[in-house]
Parts: structure tokens; sequence; C-alpha cells
């Protein structure tokens, strides 16, 4: 961990800002991309039989 700290000591504000907005623009990448599977998979793959309010019980 002190070698973590010790390289980001050793950058400007600027470097720590772009590198901590490129880290942000990543995760919220990642983060759109798993809401819009998840609500694809939703809205596209239920199986047969189902509503909106679940799953038929037979």
């Amino acid at each position: 961990m002190s070698e973590v700290i010790s390289t980001v000591e050793q950058l400007s504000d600027s470097e720590v800002n772009a590198k901590f907005n490129d880290i942000v623009d990543h995760i919220e990448g990642v983060v759109s991309e798993e809401i819009i599977l998840i609500t694809t998979s939703e809205v596209f793959n239920k199986p047969a039989g189902t509503s909106d309010q679940g799953y038929r019980e037979d």
C-alpha cells in the first residue's frame, strides 16, 4: 500500500484528477453496460407464459 501512496504523492493534482476521471469513466461504462444487459434480458428473455407480475404457477 505504501507504494501506491508514494506513487500518488509524486503526481501533480491535474494528473491525479485525470487518472481519477479515467477510473470513474470506466466504472460508469461498465455499470451502464450491465444495466443495458439486465434490462434487455428482462424484456426479451422471459420464459413463455410469464407476465410482468412474475412467473405463472401451474
